[in-house]
């Protein structure tokens, strides 16, 4: 039942993804070693395939690993990427990037879909659309040393200070829509 339940959501997914953004840093057919070509934005991704983006810097969703010498993109959304292809019957390859260069790579159709633990957000809703989620997590959370945590109870309590965030992600919406008073370090991945 669990994985007539995947495939069904996998289904959803795929169907339900459509255009978004980047210039593709590397792409890595599933089982295979990555390569550096960059696809050209004016060339159709093939109908036979289903290509993937995501940023492989985020585990246990999506990573590099070295098996049998080779670097391989494996996690949970690289699992449910190769799961959505397998029920179309295509062959699956994924292309790894910079998290905020990724709906771009989308748009420029050099990939089908993009899975790397993405938020729906008012943005990203203007140029593609989302599945229903298939894994929820904690809200997002600030991690501040155990001494100082009677200075932090509100985001207020971070004016004056600088909070590190992700570029592009929704973690990074809040530091700069919620923490007025702080001043934003947008890391990229």
């Amino acid at each position: 039942m669990k994985k007539i339940l995947a495939i069904a959501l996998a289904a959803t997914m795929a169907f339900s993804m459509v255009a978004c953004s980047a210039d593709p840093a590397t792409s890595t057919p599933a089982g295979s070693t990555p390569s550096t070509s960059t696809p050209d934005a004016s060339t159709p991704v093939a109908s036979d395939k289903l290509v993937m983006g995501t940023s492989a810097d985020y585990p246990p969703f999506e990573f590099h690993i070295l098996e049998d010498g080779e670097d391989q993109i494996v996690g949970i959304d690289v699992s449910v990427g190769k799961a959505i292809a397998e029920e179309m019957g295509k062959e699956f390859e994924v292309i790894d990037m910079s998290f905020d260069n990724l709906f771009m790579l989308l748009n420029q159709g050099n990939a089908d879909i993009i899975i790397a633990a993405l938020e729906e957000n008012e943005d990203r809703l203007k140029n593609a659309t989302s599945s229903d989620p298939y894994y929820t997590d904690l809200p997002a959370m600030i991690v501040t040393k155990k001494e100082n945590l009677d200075q932090y109870q509100t985001l207020a309590d971070f004016d004056g200070k600088t909070v590190g965030a992700q570029t592009a992600t929704t973690k990074a919406d809040i530091v700069i829509n919620d923490m007025s008073g702080a001043t934003p370090l947008l890391l990229s991945s």
